[in-house]
């Protein structure tokens, strides 16, 4: 199965597995989904007050009107959590973001709420990861995160443990 053939596919989720040195994505079902992230994130789109009455993934979301915190070329919005233990927020980037190669020592759950999420990784193949993609980002593994828009890219990412952002060199 090629890592991009994620495009258009949005009932099954991208999950990614260390297999030798090589990334490789593999096709999870929702169901197979860990409950208790599912659990966390239907716990964010019932919060409609805070995205609006129809849930994030509503056309009239107004993403303009949330605590936008800029950090470097991307900004935040915390929904829970620090950087020293579990933590989930929004990451919003512009399109044509491209990115720099960076890691973290934890694993992270990301879902694509709007625009399309761009994952380069360590070997330079790029998925695109379209509104409704899940991934499971791997610890130490290197990767770029861009957006290909048409708008904004809007993410909503999960660290289990300490969040945190190693570049090379």
């Amino acid at each position: 199965t090629s890592l991009l053939e994620n495009e258009g596919r949005q009932k099954s989720s991208l999950h990614f597995t260390r297999d030798s040195d090589m990334m490789k994505a593999k096709r999870t079902p929702p169901t197979r989904i860990a409950a208790k992230i599912v659990a966390k994130i239907a716990t964010i789109i019932a919060l409609a007050g805070f995205f609006g009455a129809a849930g994030p993934a509503s056309a009239g979301t107004d993403w303009d009107k949330q605590n936008w915190l800029k950090r470097g070329p991307v900004e935040i919005v915390m929904l829970w959590g620090d950087s020293k233990g579990e933590s989930a927020f929004l990451l919003r980037k512009k399109p044509g973001e491209k990115g720099t190669k960076h890691t973290h020592s934890e694993d992270y759950h990301g879902v694509t709420l709007q625009g399309i999420w761009l994952k380069t990784l360590s070997d330079n193949s790029v998925i695109k990861l379209p509104p409704g993609s899940h991934i499971l980002q791997r610890k130490m593994q290197w990767h770029a995160d861009g957006c290909a828009g048409p708008e904004d890219c809007i993410l909503l990412i999960h660290f289990e443990g300490p969040r945190n952002v190693l570049f090379p060199g």
